[in-house]
């Protein structure tokens, strides 16, 4: 075949002239091959972010209620001395 009066080994030995273009052409192909048979895993589990979006008022919902408990036994701590002080105080006046 014929390309503006070339034979294909004269436009073998055209493309072959530049190493540049040889290196790129084979840089191409291996990037190509390499993008292609790769496949990129962030986790085991092959999470889209609608399923992310969707896990976020569950988790919203089990850090408020881990806050709720967490507050709660600080309150007991934190006011079990007066409320041991109010009952003694209470106490040694009912009992006068």
């Amino acid at each position: 075949m014929l390309i503006y009066g070339n034979t294909p080994k004269d436009i073998v030995k055209i493309m072959f002239r530049s190493k540049i273009k040889v290196l790129l052409l084979v840089g191409a192909v291996v990037l190509a091959v390499s993008l292609g048979t790769n496949k990129a895993v962030a986790d085991e589990h092959d999470k889209t972010l609608l399923d992310t979006i969707k896990a976020v008022p569950a988790k919203i919902a089990d850090h408020v209620s881990n806050e709720i408990i967490a507050i709660k036994e600080y309150q007991a701590k934190s006011w079990a001395g007066p409320k041991a002080q109010w009952l003694a105080l209470k106490t040694k006046f009912l009992s006068n």
